[in-house]
């Protein structure tokens, strides 16, 4: 047992540098088999269910204060055997093997509750039972959860996993709560750590995140253009390849909106080949990079141009994938926001029952998470529910008044280059109606956000 958990030390870092996910959690599910602990070698959702409510169980014994208080994890085994646990949950993850990803890291959590003691990756597991509350609708119960893994990365001073904690809090938890732009500087924060401790893992994860939430959230692209040379010479010659094609993603949406590419409807340039990423990822079984990559090339389509045939195929390929994965992240949100855009257009052209099936499916996430008050959404519910009102028939004042209070929203809130399309979406109502004096106003307007952004 002791020499197969030594050997993982070695032999993990080894299969993960080689991009060879399955490879990982097969032989790290035989080293925990070793050492005592037993998990399915195909995790399905009722090993999840029972593992969930075994932890909610002893959470429910113990308060804040009892579970900060446990000791540190001192079993030199049991440390490796979390650690080994860990690997397996990331390099599910790599393959969309969601069930996996919570049953490794949920079992890391159950035995640091069993008082075998808290480690770094005990924060993790809280993590992870904190985003399985979002998909219950639990909110309050998952920021909870949120805080109290903030608390114990914290406490073990450890920067090489410290940085490979705050990605997750940052995507998954901190959002419910608190404004998307709060994820930012932490963000940028915790690259520069990772980078300074050789987690090029981490550094890869954080830095996704930090291009994603200030691309979102539509701060000036310029200053992240002329960082990208310097991001990307990073992870040039790293093999995290998920992590690296989601980042070289984002960075290729930033590139399009800038007019630094080519062809700004293509995903190509920062992307070198986005065939083979995307061959390789259905090779994998890697659903999140299908995802990203459809999402956000359906932004970079929309803003460009609503209408474009580009846009409407784009969209398509995105709905011809599950986003059932992605429902407890911040993405899903930016995705429903634009799936419900291009909905209502193609509606409005085509006048297709599927497509108002299709934004009313969208709008009703919003509204999920805006009712269970994430305080950054609001105004994407408020332009969806403007272009409704105008698809619809609404008299003049009812579609004027409802994009005003899009547009004020989305000022209050920062989302500027939402502030600009919600702008220039009433523009273009007021032109169809001949109203040459407000379309001039809202295009006006719509040009200097832009151009701002």
């Amino acid at each position: 047992k002791m020499q197969a958990l030594d050997t993982s030390v070695l032999k993990i870092p080894y299969l993960l540098s080689r991009g060879d996910p399955q490879a990982v959690i097969s032989y790290g599910l035989d080293v925990v088999r070793k050492a005592g602990i037993r998990l399915p070698r195909k995790a399905r959702k009722h090993n999840l269910i029972l593992e969930f409510l075994r932890i909610k169980g002893l959470l429910k014994k113990r308060t804040e204060a009892e579970i900060l208080a446990h000791p540190a994890m001192v079993d030199e085994n049991m440390k490796k055997v979390v650690e080994v646990l860990n690997a397996i949950g990331l390099a599910a993850a790599y393959i969309d093997d969601t069930n996996m990803v919570f049953l490794s890291h949920l079992r890391v959590l159950k035995l640091s509750l069993l008082h075998h003691g808290l480690s770094i990756h005990t924060s993790v597991g809280l993590i992870t039972y904190g985003v399985l509350l979002v998909a219950l609708g639990d909110f309050d119960s998952a920021f909870a959860a949120g805080e109290l893994a903030d608390k114990i990365a914290k406490r073990f001073k450890d920067r090489y996993m410290e940085v490979y904690v705050y990605p997750y809090i940052f995507a998954f938890i901190n959002p419910l709560r608190r404004p998307l732009q709060e994820s930012i500087d932490p963000c940028l924060k915790y690259y520069e750590m990772a980078v300074e401790a050789g987690n090029m893992t981490s550094a890869c994860s954080n830095c996704a995140l930090y291009v994603s939430v200030y691309y979102y959230v539509g701060l000036p692209l310029e200053p992240l253009v002329n960082d990208s040379a310097a991001i990307r010479r990073c992870f040039l010659n790293t093999n995290e390849n998920t992590m690296r094609v989601m980042l070289n993603i984002y960075l290729q949406g930033v590139f399009n909106l800038a007019g630094r590419s080519e062809d700004p409807f293509e995903m190509r340039g920062v992307i070198v080949n986005p065939d083979e990423e995307l061959s390789r990822a259905k090779e994998a079984n890697n659903l999140h990079i299908f995802i990203i990559y459809w999402t956000i090339k359906l932004s970079v389509c929309y803003i460009l141009d609503p209408t474009d045939a580009r846009t409407e195929a784009t969209a398509h390929e995105l709905w011809n994938h599950s986003a059932e994965s992605m429902k407890n992240h911040h993405l899903y949100m930016i995705m429903s926001f634009y799936s419900g855009m291009v909905a209502m257009s193609l509606f409005r052209r085509y006048r297709k029952r599927k497509y108002k099936r299709k934004y009313k499916q969208c709008i009703k996430a919003i509204e999920l998470w805006q009712k269970k008050g994430v305080p950054w959404v609001y105004h994407f519910l408020l332009i969806l529910q403007a272009e409704r009102c105008w698809v619809e028939g609404g008299t003049e004042g009812e579609v004027k008044t409802a994009f005003d209070a899009a547009i004020r929203t989305a000022a209050r809130t920062g989302f500027t280059k939402d502030c600009a399309l919600a702008n220039e979406r009433i523009a273009i109502y007021f032109k169809e109606t001949g109203d040459e004096g407000w379309s001039n106003m809202y295009l006006e307007n719509a040009r200097g956000l832009y151009q701002e952004w």
